[in-house]
């Protein structure tokens, strides 16, 4: 148990010290996934909507049906970007793979939406940091925990700040995948 937790979270802090070499084995097939991060996800979804979270809790204490659609709701308002961003990302390495000539790797739509997963890592921490910042009394209009609203630059800049970092390891990644002969380590 201890040693699978340790692989968890080695492979969380691997996306931001050796995100490549973390990613590759991620997606060629080895362990970690989607259902990893999602944990996290909600964490962080719940650390943004903190009131909505706690009156999901206490509808889910009366109703467990209610609860749960309350909570899934509030993931849903913050988390379904990213998890559409997710499996757009996923099917073009997939499909990146499959134009790739001369490799008798393949890359697995599942090991693509996994390493596509743990590319939001950095996105999940910088919004967790807004939430810290924003109980000290700090409030940046740019990071990622405050709704992605606005017009213009001012949504360009939240997006790009908010998804810089996932875009590009996901550039790392499909550069990768995409060059013929590329090898996992």
């Amino acid at each position: 148990m201890i040693a699978r937790l340790l692989d968890h979270f080695g492979r969380l802090g691997g996306v931001f010290v050796a995100p490549r070499s973390t990613l590759r084995r991620i997606l060629r097939g080895g362990r970690g996934g989607l259902f990893e991060v999602l944990p996290w996800m909600l964490v962080v979804a719940a650390m943004m909507q903190p009131t909505r979270a706690g009156q999901a809790l206490l509808v889910g204490r009366l109703s467990l049906f209610d609860g749960f659609n309350a909570l899934a709701r509030m993931f849903a308002d913050r988390m379904l970007g990213p998890l559409i961003g997710v499996l757009i990302a996923a099917s073009v390495l997939y499909l990146f793979d499959r134009l790739r000539d001369g490799t008798t790797e393949k890359v697995t739509f599942e090991g693509a939406v996994d390493a596509c997963a743990f590319m939001l890592l950095p996105f999940l921490v910088l919004a967790a940091a807004g939430v810290a910042l924003r109980a000290f009394g700090v409030r940046w209009w740019w990071t990622p925990n405050n709704a992605m609203t606005g017009r213009g630059v001012f949504l360009a800049t939240r997006i790009a700040v908010a998804f810089a970092w996932p875009i590009l390891l996901f550039s790392i990644v499909a550069w990768d995948v995409r060059r013929p002969g590329a090898r996992s380590e």
